[in-house]
């Protein structure tokens, strides 16, 4: 997740940490030592659940307050904040990165929607021809779902609903899991959707998924 981001152009990461294995804990330490992740320990003042969660649970652990949290430690010192779940990724359709990607977009628009769609990790690999024996022992090596999962559904969620956002921290007030619910200046910090010959966030899951 965190090496695919890098070649798109992310230059720091935030992991809210609620609860993670000791190998996960291991691989964000060492990204921490290198100076390219911030781990933030998630505390909520109650306890939790995470199976059969009821309505006492602050949407799914407090997301919104993590979303803002992050938003606000930004301003002033990213470019753009990027707002996706680790099995999501948002991918240029024309272009190798987000920078080349955004330089192609309307320049009055300071914030970008991303439309969702599902890869799904239970279907087929890709077929053999399309990689080489090399490549397909390295992905199935370290279960490179982006690699090997290449098909998707035909739906296309329309912006809004499992949508996600990469937008200036300076032009956000108040920001919501898959839009800005609130901009500083309605003017200036237009939002862009863009078209899906343009970029489109891949969503790995398979049919069933343990968080719908």
């Amino acid at each position: 997740m965190i090496e695919l981001n890098r070649i798109l152009g992310a230059n720091y990461f935030f992991f809210y940490n609620y609860s993670a294995s000791p190998n996960i804990d291991k691989v964000l330490e060492h990204y921490s030592n290198r100076g390219l992740v911030k781990v933030i320990q998630w505390r909520l003042p109650f306890p939790v659940t995470i199976v059969n969660m009821t309505t006492e649970e602050i949407h799914y652990y407090g997301q919104l307050a993590v979303i803002n949290d992050c938003v606000y430690r930004n301003k002033g010192a990213s470019s753009f904040v990027v707002n996706q779940d680790i099995d999501e990724f948002i991918i240029p359709r024309k272009q190798n990165n987000w920078s080349s990607m955004i330089n192609t977009l309307p320049t009055k628009r300071q914030n970008f929607m991303f439309r969702s769609a599902f890869f799904r990790k239970d279907w087929s690999d890709v077929n053999q021809s399309d990689l080489s024996s090399e490549d397909r022992l390295l992905a199935e090596r370290y279960m490179s779902v982006t690699i090997l999962k290449q098909v998707r559904e035909d739906v296309v969620f329309p912006a809004y609903t499992r949508s996600k956002w990469m937008a200036r921290p300076e032009c956000i007030e108040v920001a919501g899991v898959h839009n800005i619910h609130i901009r500083k200046n309605v003017v200036k910090c237009k939002t862009y959707v863009l078209l899906l010959a343009e970029g489109l966030l891949h969503h790995y899951r398979s049919l069933r998924n343990e968080w719908k």
